[in-house]
């Protein structure tokens, strides 16, 4: 592909692979294991939405006028499937939305990102437990995976969860509470020893 593409959805299901230069803004389902393939001295523009699995090489996933959303596997389009993609020389600019279902412990239940060769991560990661899944707060979910990367520049600018879950910059979600700061403890201690320092109240 060397210009934008004119088509409505490119379905990788059908072709299987896109490579090439310049930019696609357009819809993209990449099936279950679909190749975007760029040129490494001239990565391909990516600004339409993609969804599905595969492997991403060689592009910047490019903002739009719409934000642009990447959904990992296809249960955001209906279907009951975890996603698993890789991210080979993938840039993620500011306004990229990567959204991650999580329907269980096991690893083909939730969505994984694998990162390889040189990224640079930016956008928004929104994190979402699907079909009434409750996790323990014993769970971790290791949806970013850093080991095989050569360099990662960069991380979510903002990550959307369920609440009390937090993604860390080793690509692990866990379930945190967060302690009362200190100045709320002192607040607290001052108010409990003014009560005390009153005496017994007399009628």
């Amino acid at each position: 592909m060397s210009s934008s593409s004119s088509a409505s959805l490119i379905n990788l299901d059908d072709s299987g692979t896109v490579s090439g230069w310049g930019n696609i803004d357009v819809d993209i389902y990449m099936g279950s294991g679909g190749l975007i393939d760029g040129e490494l001295m001239s990565p391909l523009q990516i600004s339409g939405v993609l969804f599905g699995s595969g492997t991403i090489r060689n592009a910047n996933l490019a903002n739009s006028s719409t934000g642009g959303t990447l959904a990992i596997g296809d249960h955001f389009n209906g279907s009951y499937g975890a996603g698993s993609l890789v991210f080979d020389d993938v840039v993620v600019e500011s306004e990229r939305i990567i959204e991650f279902g999580i329907h269980g412990i096991s690893t083909f239940e939730f969505d994984r990102l694998t990162l390889t060769g040189q990224d640079s991560l930016d956008g928004i990661a929104q994190i979402t437990f699907l079909d009434g899944f409750t996790p323990d707060p014993n769970d971790t979910f290791q949806i970013v995976d850093l080991s095989a990367a050569e360099s990662v520049t960069g991380w979510f600018a903002e990550v959307h969860a369920p609440s009390y879950w937090h993604l860390n910059t080793t690509g692990l979600l866990y379930y945190s509470v967060p302690e009362p700061s200190g100045c709320l403890l002192i607040l607290l201690g001052c108010l409990l020893l003014s009560r005390s320092s009153r005496g017994p109240v007399r009628r």
